[in-house]
């Protein structure tokens, strides 16, 4: 979206028809923190135009790739709610979750910290995750999610796909540690699915909301079973707990890097 544009929807479906010939998928960014008022189009009268020129213009593609929101990791629950809701019907596959992040978490030790722009990296990771989990619980699991934002290791990787992502994408890491980062995240994702009985990455994704079901049917047997023994007299039950594996905590390798218009 050019920034002094009129029509920003025709921008961007403008963009969406010059692409789509030579696109695997293509990236509708509402969210970069550099061009004022995009992150408008994320919600709201502007969302709903914006989806429904990307509509009219994808119809009418002989060659249609599918269509990706990038979102900013500011979004809120309700937002992002709306935003599922909104989607459904639109030929949008999936969301990039996230973009860069305009806030300045505690800690920040580099001079450049209050620099406009963008913050990528480890700062970003926790609220990124984040944002990955609320969306894969709201939409259950039926939107393909690409995981981006403070991904520098394996685990930090899988920790992405256990909170729904399907897909992942590096850029800071990248800059920090080089080409080299990718065959150490693939082979460690191969040891971390190992580990956790898992044959394929697709079959990890997600995990950690079927974990947290299981959890929350076992605490109902429990409390089911101690009524029925207390009910009973006989004061006492036994149940077995199985055990899970747990995610190691991403590492925080690489440095944020603010970026400016």
């Amino acid at each position: 979206m050019n920034k002094e544009s009129a029509d920003p929807a025709r921008d961007y479906t403008a963009g969406l028809a010059r692409v789509a010939p030579f696109a695997d998928y293509v990236a509708v960014n509402v969210s970069s923190p550099n061009t004022p008022g995009l992150r408008a189009w994320q919600a709201g009268d502007a969302l709903h135009r914006l989806l429904a020129a990307l509509t009219d213009t994808h119809a009418r593609l002989d060659r249609a790739p599918p269509i990706m929101l990038k979102l900013a990791p500011e979004i809120d629950d309700e937002s992002l709610e709306a935003l599922s809701e909104a989607i459904e019907g639109a030929p949008i596959a999936g969301l990039i979750l996230t973009n860069t992040t305009t806030t300045r978490p505690p800690g920040l030790v580099s001079r450049q910290r209050g620099e406009e722009g963008g913050l990528s990296g480890p700062p970003l990771a926790p609220r990124a995750l984040e944002v990955v989990r609320r969306a894969y619980a709201l939409s259950g699991g039926r939107l393909s999610l690409v995981g981006v934002g403070g991904i520098d290791s394996a685990e930090a990787a899988y920790a992405r796909i256990r909170a729904g992502a399907s897909l992942i994408q590096l850029y800071t890491a990248l800059v920090y540690r080089g080409p080299r980062l990718v065959g150490e995240i693939t082979q460690g994702l191969a040891r971390l699915l190992a580990a956790d009985g898992f044959a394929s990455i697709s079959d990890a994704v997600g995990a950690d909301h079927r974990a947290s079901a299981a959890r929350g049917h076992e605490a109902t047997a429990i409390s089911s079973a101690m009524a029925r023994a207390a009910a009973s007299g006989s004061g006492a039950c036994v149940i077995g707990r199985p055990t899970t594996s747990a995610v190691a905590p991403a590492r925080a390798a690489s440095a944020g890097v603010a970026t400016r218009a």
